[in-house]
């Protein structure tokens, strides 16, 4: 199969004039390309946030969504040419509620039922072919991606019926480590074992690409070494730059170009800000003590505002040279993050402060 070249078709394109170019300039040549060159987003958690709304009779996504940061008119105006949905599926149901799988099969219903919804711009792509018909037919090509390998509940079989109904990637892991592969938030330092090894084997098989965000360095490592196929990061970004645990260390980036993968960044502030990370892990931190100590809900509430209205938020801005896009949950935007040393942020869709989304 194909499927694989879908997340590697057109993701990036890097062209350099032989002459500089300046402000309307770049924006000129950027629009240029991307009437010739589908531009594709990695990951996207609108399927979770319209189920969370209750379906898709909730949401009209034809029309602007103020509360929202996808709708079909963002996704036009940001050129995108294929959107990859993300098949959220949250790690609480492995302990209770549907079944993983279930979850999975609900939210790719999801996915597909959106798409057919609007054909006259959305139309599902399982290939680069797929994708690139598309895109010469003026639509936006759906991609799925299954947020979580505990999804495929330690089942090859399961995994294959995946790729039938047209997954295209999988997270190997949410932020809950499995038995076969470890989280980035686990202090352990395994990384797969001889079944996640099995596990990107048959993903290479069957064309599923093998997403890294979420897992801990050892389990890309192994990843990247065990894959007969290029791996990507569908929304991570650099750790040299961010200490966050979900951002690539060098030590990994050395290891992408041989395995030819890409690394897509996440524009989430505390991804690509050391000084919104600090303090959103000072936040966390203290919130987590006050929850060790038995502090009820309410006082916990009131004891963090209070924190928050002495240590200011790092203030975030949009860079000027930037142009309108499609937004999405986490994935990317063309919003710039930058500390200041000035008061609580003013965001660049309104008037709220800037706020970490589920990622």
């Amino acid at each position: 199969m194909e499927g694989w070249k879908v997340g590697m078709s057109a993701v990036l394109l890097c062209t350099v004039p032989s002459f500089p170019l300046y402000g309307q300039d770049y924006r000129a040549q950027a629009l240029r390309i991307l009437k010739t060159v589908p531009l594709i987003d990695g990951h996207n958690d609108i399927p979770d946030a319209i189920r969370e709304r209750g379906g898709l009779d909730s949401v009209d996504f034809a029309v602007l969504q103020p509360k929202l940061m996808t709708d079909i008119p963002k996704l036009r105006a940001g050129a995108v040419g294929g959107q990859f949905w993300a098949a959220y599926v949250p790690v609480t149901t492995m302990d209770s509620g549907p079944h993983p799988a279930v979850y999975a099969l609900e939210q790719i219903d999801l996915i597909k039922r959106l798409c057919a919804r609007h054909p006259r711009d959305l139309a599902m792509a399982y290939s680069a072919a797929d994708v690139e018909r598309n895109f010469k037919g003026g639509k936006i090509s759906c991609l799925i991606g299954i947020e979580g390998g505990h999804a495929i509940e330690n089942s090859l079989g399961t995994l294959r019926m995946f790729a039938t109904l047209g997954v295209r990637y999988i997270t190997l892991t949410h932020w809950r480590s499995l038995s076969w592969a470890t989280a980035s938030t686990d202090t352990a330092r395994r990384g797969l074992s001889a079944f996640g090894r099995e596990v990107v084997h048959e993903m290479n098989r069957l064309g599923i690409l093998v997403d890294l965000s979420h897992v801990n360095d050892a389990t890309m490592s192994d990843a990247l070494h065990a894959a007969h196929a290029p791996v990507m990061f569908s929304h991570s970004s650099a750790r040299a730059l961010t200490h966050h645990a979900r951002d690539v260390p060098d030590s990994i980036l050395r290891l992408v170009p041989a395995n030819g993968g890409i690394v897509m960044v996440n524009f989430n502030p505390g991804f690509v800000s050391e000084a919104v990370r600090v303090y959103e892990d000072s936040l966390e931190g203290r919130a987590g003590a006050l929850r060790a100590s038995g502090t009820d809900a309410t006082a916990l509430r009131d004891s963090v505002k209070a924190w928050q209205a002495r240590a200011r938020r790092p203030r975030c801005h949009r860079w000027p040279t930037t142009s309108t896009t499609s937004g999405g949950w986490s994935a990317w935007t063309t919003w710039a993050w930058a500390p200041t040393s000035t008061a609580s942020p003013r965001c660049p869709w309104g008037s709220r402060t800037c706020r970490s989304f589920r990622i």
